[in-house]
């Protein structure tokens, strides 16, 4: 391994660190906050937070396992909220919504990643992705509730 691979590598992994972590904090605060609430907004922030961080932690790094792997650190430091005083499944199921979120998010990129580029830029391609990444872990989610919960 060159030097200059691993400057690349450290870097993306600082990047996947940095993201993954300011993401975490985020669901655990926001998210803990939001969850006291007596009415539900927490869908207007939650995934369009995530969209961004994700968004973020490919652009520095132009890997798709780094969005993966950045919704897993989230993830597990949005498990911290176990030590609060809220119900077990306030803090489970967002973490494993952010798994999944991560993991179609990282699934599509890498699609989009094989398409053409004027494939790419057609905007019934880019609904199609839009629609996609949103419905997604949606479904993953649901099949998650029916067989495993």
């Amino acid at each position: 391994m060159t030097n200059s691979n691993k400057v690349e590598n450290r870097a993306v992994f600082l990047n996947m660190i940095a993201w993954g972590s300011i993401w975490g904090i985020f669901e655990t605060t926001v998210g803990y906050l939001l969850h006291l609430l007596p009415f539900n907004i927490g869908w207007l922030i939650w995934y369009p937070a995530a969209c961004f961080f994700m968004a973020n932690v490919y652009r520095k790094t132009r890997k798709v396992s780094s969005v993966f792997f950045t919704g897993l650190l989230c993830a597990s430091i949005k498990m911290f909220n176990l030590f609060l005083p809220v119900r077990i499944d306030k803090v489970t199921n967002p973490a494993i919504s952010i798994v999944f979120e991560a993991l179609v998010i990282a699934m599509v990129i890498f699609l989009v990643n094989r398409l053409t580029e004027e494939k790419r830029k057609n905007s019934f391609s880019k609904i199609l992705v839009a629609f996609v990444m949103n419905t997604g872990w949606r479904l993953m989610f649901i099949l998650y509730m029916l067989f495993l919960v």
